[in-house]
């Protein structure tokens, strides 16, 4: 209940606008320092155990879904990777069948 009695309004999430060049610029420039990249690494880490689910952000709560299919001890290094931009692409998967596997598992989950 609100404070008069009424009903509780449900607090809608902004949409996130994407960065803009300069963030960008920086991001890349600190994503390419090995020191920065592996704190960087190990805080998003840290934040996505301790957040509840339905806490983190959109990409963030992917981010978790896809790390629960790799093995516990090689997630860190997961995410450096990706920081780095080793990962491969969905496009860039070999076979059809591995394409649509990972078409399926990006799509959202029904209730």
């Amino acid at each position: 209940m609100g404070l008069f009695g009424g009903k509780k309004k449900k607090k809608r999430r902004k949409e996130r606008k994407p960065p803009g060049p300069i963030r960008q610029a920086i991001a890349k420039f600190i994503f390419k320092l090995p020191f920065l990249r592996n704190a960087y690494a190990k805080n998003i880490m840290k934040m996505m155990q301790s957040a509840p689910k339905g806490q983190l952000p959109p990409e963030l709560e992917h981010l978790r879904n896809m790390l629960q299919q790799v093995p516990p001890a090689k997630r860190e290094k997961a995410i450096q990777a990706a920081l780095k931009g080793d990962m491969p692409t969905p496009d860039a998967l070999p076979s059809r069948a591995m394409r649509r596997q990972a078409e399926r598992s990006a799509r959202p989950k029904r209730k």
